[in-house]
């Protein structure tokens, strides 16, 4: 049986989701290297899987560090991306946006900076 946020490894998914900005920084780092991966060789199923895990699991999270968590893997999996981002700008750029209506302050803060 599949984890439930595969693609993401267990300890990349509960990092992603921590208090502690350090940590979630480290798990957008593993999801850049992974999202680099899957585009080199050309496995758009799991970039798919991958973004809508980010937005679907992450993004509408009742927890606001979850939340920041897929702003941050987002914005990952865009520089993962390079110039292929494209293929995926309307799955990327639709959670960010509607994160920008936040009620947290910082998850709005995180929703601009993974449009930077």
């Amino acid at each position: 049986m599949e984890p439930p946020y595969a693609p993401l490894s267990e300890s990349c998914a509960k990092a992603l989701g921590d208090k502690v900005y350090e940590k979630r920084k480290l798990a957008s780092q593993e999801i850049e290297k992974m999202v680099t991966e899957f585009n080199h060789k050309n496995n758009s199923g799991q970039i798919r899987k991958l973004i809508e895990v980010l937005s679907n699991d992450y993004a509408t999270s009742r927890d606001a560090n979850r939340r920041k968590g897929a702003l941050i893997g987002l914005a990952a999996t865009g520089l993962g991306l390079g110039k292929d981002s494209d293929k995926y700008v309307n799955e990327l750029v639709t959670p960010i946006l509607n994160c920008l209506s936040d009620p947290d302050l910082r998850v709005r803060y995180f929703a601009c900076e993974s449009l930077y």
